[in-house]
């Protein structure tokens, strides 16, 4: 599912400046982060290390190992090592991540596109696609089949039960020398903006295994997503509790104002707790109820708050929503790919799930007239806002083979990419996202690491829209240059009528896309900014180490025992009691063990 996530995050860059891997169509942890501001990154230092104390065992380097290639500068980017080039040019072999449903442009291709070309001519690096995997779970088999074998490519991206288990058999090589000489100012900027969070889950007592491929930041914060042409026809006030919700979801079902003769229902589900859309995250965050995520407790000890008593008061209230006949009860046999493309089909018009969703799946939505908007989550009452969930993922991250010659060249092509599309200098006239250069499938090396720029970008181009003054913009800030753009031209309605009539579809969906993706308050990035993060409204989770022998060993069959018992739970096949039984087989089945490494961890390496 990454290429989709990522896919979403290129998308709003786009609309600003013009996504372990799991099913069909996007992302269970996008990526999650934006590219740099024109500010300088935060001078909080990445912390020392992030992982439970288990030396990795040493190998050494095989004999045969070819003598290193003379570095020199490369003509483009003169004195800067981290981005210099190797003569005679040296070969990497690589495994590839194929997606499956990905497109080139004409005389493209995995092995002819502008990054292979780049890395030859710029760092003299040569890449050897040993094998493909067609989609993410066909990847996660054949990487594991090759980890078991000892068998291997140069550079490679893997998960995090896949990080481990290659540390712990001394099969990827240490990166700290490397990442420490080779990194640009701007890598080294932008590993620290999340605090050093995504590197620290790559650390072990110390030393940097891997490079991760995005940072924790906004991506994880959930919201509500309501069809806003369907709320305005009905008179519905904009939500601000759980009570509006139900009250929503209720006038939705079964209103035919798309005149499409659908049945339609008020709130979109699908069938996958873990997911990140059409799930079930955003409210249970309602309820202060936090799936998934590792929590502080008053009396200091850390624990999952999937087990905790607010979850079964969570699931208790979503049942009523499915009793009262307000979700399509085929949920039980609906992905989360699914049920979005169902409520871009205009099915539902509700739906919980992190900021990216107004970018992919939502514009296909758009280009139907269906109009969609994104609120800060619910609270349960009409008191006080409920703080909103952060999960910080155990993402993707990129190693290298033991002993293999050249460690140093991850680092560069890490480099370049974020020199290419990740600074104030992105030219998106080249590096674009239509197809022509397809990021997610084409690129070996993708990393969506950096201080928010998206954030930055918010702030500038509103206060420049506002005052209608494009010298408020950072200057030779394309992304915001192109952002506000297309901002007033959304005010001036210039492209954007009715989105049915032919020919306006397309731009009407990027304008609304840009609009309400950020800039102004009503804007997807206006509550990141101006409500979740200025009112202290995030609920992160603190455990940023690296996966611990518990997760390894027991994370795939906890998933398995809590997406059987919500599911059981949702659909009425066990009753609301039986989340106890639950909580007792999760702590049995493995959840005891990581909790307690969890706590040891944490007494160590917490803040």
């Amino acid at each position: 599912m990454i290429k989709k996530i990522l896919a979403a995050f290129l998308t709003l860059l786009m609309a600003a400046s013009a996504a372990s891997c799991g099913q069909k169509a996007a992302p269970t942890a996008p990526p999650a982060t934006s590219a740099p501001a024109a500010t300088a990154a935060p001078a909080t230092e990445a912390p020392a290390t992030k992982a439970p104390a288990t030396e990795a065992p040493a190998t050494p380097a095989p004999t045969d190992t070819p003598a290193p290639a003379f570095e020199k500068d490369s003509a483009e980017f003169p004195g800067v090592i981290g981005l210099s080039t190797y003569d005679p040019p040296i070969t990497l072999t690589y495994a590839r991540n194929a997606g499956l449903d990905h497109t080139f442009a004409p005389g493209q291709s995995y092995e002819n596109n502008i990054w292979m070309t780049e890395y030859k001519d710029i760092l003299g690096i040569n890449i050897n696609t040993v094998w493909t995997a067609e989609g993410p779970d066909a990847y996660d088999t054949k990487l594991n089949l090759a980890i078991a074998s000892q068998d291997i490519p140069d550079v490679f991206v893997c998960n995090a039960a896949q990080f481990t288990s290659l540390l712990k058999a001394g099969m990827i090589e240490d990166l700290t020398d490397a990442l420490q000489k080779y990194e640009t100012p701007l890598i080294s900027d932008n590993l620290k903006a999340d605090n050093g969070v995504a590197l620290g889950h790559n650390t072990v007592n110390g030393k940097v295994y891997g490079l991760p491929q995005g940072s924790a930041g906004p991506g994880n914060f959930e919201f509500v997503f309501v069809r806003e042409d369907w709320r305005t026809a009905l008179g519905l006030p904009e939500p601000k509790t759980m009570d509006d919700i139900w009250n929503m979801a209720k006038a939705f079902t079964g209103n035919n104002l798309d005149n499409s003769g659908l049945q339609t229902y008020g709130l979109g589900l699908g069938n996958q707790p873990f997911e990140t859309y059409w799930a079930i995250r955003g409210f249970c965050n309602a309820y202060g109820a936090y799936f998934d995520q590792w929590l502080k407790k008053d009396d200091g000890s850390i624990v999952n708050g999937t087990i905790q008593p607010e979850m079964k008061n969570a699931l208790g209230e979503l049942k009523k929503y499915i009793d009262a006949g307000y979700v399509n009860p085929e949920w039980v046999t609906t992905d989360a790919y699914t049920a979005s493309q169902d409520a871009v089909a205009g099915k539902s018009g509700i739906a919980f799930g992190q900021w990216w969703i107004i970018t992919w799946p939502l514009p296909d939505s758009y280009k139907l007239g269906h109009l969609w908007r994104a609120y800060p989550i619910p609270t349960s009452a009409s008191s006080q806002p409920q703080r909103v969930g952060a999960v910080i993922a155990q993402g993707p991250r990129y190693v290298v083979k033991k002993g293999a010659a050249h460690p140093e060249a991850l680092v560069k092509m890490y480099n370049l990419f974020q020199e290419r599309v990740m600074s104030q200098k992105y030219d998106t006239t080249i590096y674009k996202n239509d197809g022509t250069y397809d990021f997610e499938s084409l690129v070996p090396i993708y990393t969506v690491i950096g201080p928010e720029r998206n954030g930055r970008n918010y702030t500038v181009v509103t206060k420049a829209v506002n005052a209608k003054d494009p010298s408020l913009l950072d200057p030779g800030n394309a992304d915001q240059k192109n952002n506000y753009d297309r901002a007033i031209a959304w005010l001036n309605k210039t492209g954007i009528e009715d989105p049915k009539a032919e020919g306006y579809a397309d731009k009407f969906a990027e304008l609304y896309t840009n609009w309400y993706g950020f800039v102004g308050t009503q804007s997807v990035y206006g509550i990141i900014v101006d409500d979740y993060t200025k009112n202290n409204l995030m609920k992160v989770d603190v455990f940023t180490g690296a996966p611990t022998d518990g997760m390894v060993k027991y994370t795939e069959q906890l998933k398995s025992l809590t997406t059987e018992a919500i599911t059981a739970i949702l659909s009425g096949a066990e009753p609301l009691d039986y989340f106890d039984q639950f909580v007792s087989d999760w702590n049995s089945t493995g959840g005891s063990q990581i909790t307690q490494e969890v706590n040891d961890w944490y007494a160590v390496y917490g803040k």
